[in-house]
């Protein structure tokens, strides 16, 4: 179900989600008086997370933000790598190329460590780039950039 979740907070202190402030009900005391939206969201696994994080006891709440910031900028480097495939690929030889204009596997391999590259292998980026007229193989283990 799309649209906009809202984080509620009640006076009793409980935080939970809804859809509509005007339908909502705490689940804690099932009081429906003096609620306060704290924030909107446009997924509700988003809103889950959020209501989780604000209903933790105060000691747990810290250390279960920074564990969750961990795992947001794990999946933001996870989607730009997996979602511009053919631009990672791009940069990724760009970045492996010598100074000659010439790359290796191992060069192509290193880079993409560096970046946190791990969808795929460097075997599948040189393949790729070779079928694509991006890249001529010049011996076993190097290949020339023509792009």
């Amino acid at each position: 179900m799309g649209g906009e979740w809202l984080l509620i907070r009640c006076k009793c202190g409980h935080s939970f989600g809804s859809q509509n402030l005007h339908s909502a009900n705490c689940y804690h005391c099932h009081s429906n008086q003096k609620l306060s939206i704290i924030a909107k969201f446009e997924t509700n696994s988003d809103l889950a997370l959020a209501v989780s994080a604000m209903n933790l006891p105060k000691g747990l709440h810290k250390e279960f933000s920074k564990k969750m910031e961990i795992e947001r900028q794990k999946n933001i480097k996870s989607q730009s790598n997996s979602g511009g495939g053919g631009e990672m690929m791009l940069r990724i030889i760009k970045i492996s190329l010598g100074d000659n204009g010439n790359l290796s596997l191992e060069s192509v391999i290193n880079t993409m460590m560096k970046e946190g590259f791990d969808n795929t292998t460097a075997e599948q980026i040189i393949g790729q780039a070779e079928m694509q007229g991006l890249l001529i193989r010049v011996d076993s283990d190097t290949w020339n950039w023509l792009g």
